[in-house]
């Protein structure tokens, strides 16, 4: 936050005129108009009763309908004078949420977010439900800065290493040259308090990711995984064709970190099938003579 009104005022000139450029082909449309008439409204009943922004909510619209919202904002006679000396916080948190959206939301970029490391007890603990899930490795080649794995392999994706700061990304640092820079830090950058999860993002400019089977090397259980699951599990993927390893991690007495060990016949004990069922026979004695 800063109290420099040319600061904001800098900025909020080029969230205006990026818009603007933004719209232009849209403005002429009917579905543009119908919404900017909608939002002119909304804008002109707030600044009469000088209400706060938290009864200003855009965050379940379209992205026609988000253009069209931010557009009539940004256009709107003297909206900046009026809300700068009224909500000038407010005013900035909307600047940040628009020009993100702007830069971001709206390209439609595909995002999938990893973690270089396995072993995490606190990840298992997040994102697996509470050590019941499980965990795919990929295998991963780059490239310069580029990557077409591990998912489609007529995409190709930019592969960042999370940036964990104690700062939030200070927006009046940028001005237009570094729009790309600043698009970049939105896509990579978390509070340092995240640290442990060791994140890595590959980001595509084409839209969702999909996943290249080919290119996932092993399913890891959680260590309170249900044996039944993991035999379903194992079935499934059996039947689709998938090749790849199982394991299992497991909970370590003597350190806060996960080993990760392949999975073995004893690792699906008790889940009331047999081995002839599973018809994985071939994979895990593969497995057991590796020991």
């Amino acid at each position: 936050m800063t109290k420099d009104k040319s600061k904001v005022k800098s900025l909020f000139e080029h969230i205006k005129l990026h818009i603007t450029d933004r719209t232009e082909i849209d403005k002429n449309s009917t579905e543009f108009q119908s919404n900017k008439k909608n939002w002119n409204y909304t804008i002109n009943a707030y600044l009469n009763a000088i209400k706060s922004f938290d009864s200003y909510d855009s965050g379940n619209l379209s992205i026609p309908e988000r253009l069209a919202e931010i557009y009539s904002f940004y256009n709107y006679p003297d909206i900046f004078e009026k809300t700068f000396i009224f909500k000038n916080n407010e005013l900035q948190i909307k600047m940040f949420d628009d020009l993100t959206f702007l830069l971001v939301d709206s390209k439609r970029f595909g995002v999938t977010c990893g973690s270089k490391t396995s072993t995490c007890p606190l990840m298992w603990g997040h994102y697996a439900k509470n050590h019941t899930g499980l965990c795919l490795e990929f295998e991963i080649e780059e490239a310069d800065s580029t990557t077409t794995l591990p998912m489609d392999e007529t995409n190709t994706f930019e592969i960042e290493e999370v940036n964990y700061d104690d700062i939030p990304i200070d927006l009046f640092n940028y001005g237009p040259i570094n729009e790309s820079e600043l698009k970049r830090q939105l896509l990579s950058t978390k509070s340092r308090k995240w640290n442990y999860e060791e994140e890595i993002r590959l980001i595509s400019k084409q839209g969702p990711n999909k996943f290249n089977r080919k290119k996932i090397k092993s399913v890891i259980f959680g260590a309170k995984s249900n044996p039944k699951d993991r035999y379903t599990i194992c079935k499934l993927l059996a039947s689709l064709g998938y090749q790849f390893e199982f394991k299992i991690a497991r909970i370590r007495p003597d350190q806060y970190e996960l080993k990760i060990d392949p999975m073995n016949l004893g690792d699906i004990a008790g889940s009331g099938v047999s081995i002839e069922e599973l018809g994985l026979s071939e994979e895990y004695n593969q497995i057991m003579n590796k020991k």
